[in-house]
This record gives structure tokens, C-alpha cells and sequence, in this order.
């Protein structure tokens, strides 16, 4: 998944490299987001439970 978005930006952008890190670090940020929310759900959903 991130060699594909990271290959459409290069494609897309003239200049390759800035946008490459930009990708990456997107993709980057967006995996993180989503292990943060889930932990974060997790945690509230077992608060509730007890």
C-alpha cells in the first residue's frame, strides 16, 4: 500500500524527491493515526466494561 502511494506521487509531482518524503511521511502519519485511535478505542471500550 505505501509503495503504491508512494509510486503515484512520484509519478505525479516534477519534482520527484520532495514529494516522495511528503508521501511517506503522509502514509507515515496515517498509520500511526490509526494505531493511536484504535488503542485509544480499546482503552475507553474496556473503561466502560469495568
Amino acid at each position: 500500500m505505501q509503495l503504491m502511494i508512494w509510486k503515484s506521487y512520484s509519478v505525479r509531482s516534477p519534482d520527484g524527491v520532495q514529494r516522495r518524503i511528503r508521501a511517506h511521511h503522509v502514509t507515515f502519519l496515517l498509520c500511526t493515526g490509526v494505531v493511536y485511535w484504535m488503542t485509544l478505542h480499546a482503552l475507553i471500550h474496556l473503561w466502560m466494561i469495568r
